[in-house]
Protein backbone atom coordinates (compact mmCIF):
# COMPACT_ATOMS: atom_id res chain seq x y z
CA UNK A 1 0.00 0.00 0.00
CA UNK A 2 1.70 3.37 -0.94
CA UNK A 3 1.13 6.78 0.85
CA UNK A 4 -0.75 9.26 -1.52
CA UNK A 5 -0.26 12.31 -1.02
CA UNK A 6 -3.13 14.13 0.71
CA UNK A 7 -4.72 16.93 -1.94
CA UNK A 8 -6.50 20.27 -1.19
CA UNK A 9 -9.50 18.36 -2.95
CA UNK A 10 -9.45 15.82 0.13
CA UNK A 11 -9.60 18.04 3.07
CA UNK A 12 -11.71 21.29 1.79
CA UNK A 13 -15.51 22.01 2.75
CA UNK A 14 -17.86 21.88 -0.15
CA UNK A 15 -19.66 25.24 -1.26
CA UNK A 16 -22.69 22.98 -0.52
CA UNK A 17 -21.99 23.05 3.02
CA UNK A 18 -22.07 26.67 4.09
CA UNK A 19 -25.56 28.82 4.51
CA UNK A 20 -26.31 31.32 1.78
CA UNK A 21 -28.25 34.61 2.80
CA UNK A 22 -29.26 36.70 -0.36
CA UNK A 23 -27.35 40.13 -0.88
CA UNK A 24 -30.47 41.94 -0.32
CA UNK A 25 -31.86 40.03 2.88
CA UNK A 26 -32.05 42.25 6.05
CA UNK A 27 -28.54 41.58 8.28
CA UNK A 28 -30.76 40.50 11.41
CA UNK A 29 -31.39 37.17 8.77
CA UNK A 30 -27.42 36.45 8.25
CA UNK A 31 -27.09 36.95 11.70
CA UNK A 32 -29.36 34.95 12.99
CA UNK A 33 -27.78 31.95 10.54
CA UNK A 34 -23.86 33.15 12.09
CA UNK A 35 -25.66 32.96 15.86
CA UNK A 36 -27.03 29.53 15.20
CA UNK A 37 -23.62 27.84 13.31
CA UNK A 38 -21.39 29.07 16.40
CA UNK A 39 -24.37 27.71 19.10
CA UNK A 40 -23.76 24.47 17.57
CA UNK A 41 -20.23 24.68 17.36
CA UNK A 42 -19.56 25.51 20.53
CA UNK A 43 -22.31 23.15 21.91
CA UNK A 44 -19.94 20.35 20.58
CA UNK A 45 -23.61 19.21 18.22
CA UNK A 46 -21.69 16.40 15.24
CA UNK A 47 -21.90 18.03 11.58
CA UNK A 48 -20.46 20.82 9.61
CA UNK A 49 -21.80 24.24 10.65
CA UNK A 50 -19.46 26.94 9.46
CA UNK A 51 -18.80 30.65 10.52
CA UNK A 52 -18.71 31.84 7.33
CA UNK A 53 -21.67 32.22 5.16
CA UNK A 54 -21.99 32.66 1.13
CA UNK A 55 -24.33 36.18 -0.11
CA UNK A 56 -25.80 35.02 -3.38
CA UNK A 57 -27.55 37.61 -5.89
CA UNK A 58 -31.16 36.62 -7.05
CA UNK A 59 -29.59 34.41 -9.73
CA UNK A 60 -28.12 32.03 -7.33
CA UNK A 61 -24.44 33.19 -7.43
CA UNK A 62 -22.00 33.64 -4.97
CA UNK A 63 -20.84 37.16 -4.82
CA UNK A 64 -19.50 37.35 -1.34
CA UNK A 65 -18.56 36.11 1.84
CA UNK A 66 -19.82 37.17 5.60
CA UNK A 67 -18.68 36.00 8.71
CA UNK A 68 -18.64 37.51 12.51
CA UNK A 69 -15.27 39.09 11.90
CA UNK A 70 -16.89 41.15 8.62
CA UNK A 71 -19.06 42.74 11.45
CA UNK A 72 -16.37 44.13 13.55
CA UNK A 73 -15.75 48.13 13.38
Amino acid sequence: MGNKEKTVKDIMSKIEEYNTVGENEPLCNALDILKTNHEKITSGKKGKFHKTLFVINKSGKIIGKLSFFDLII
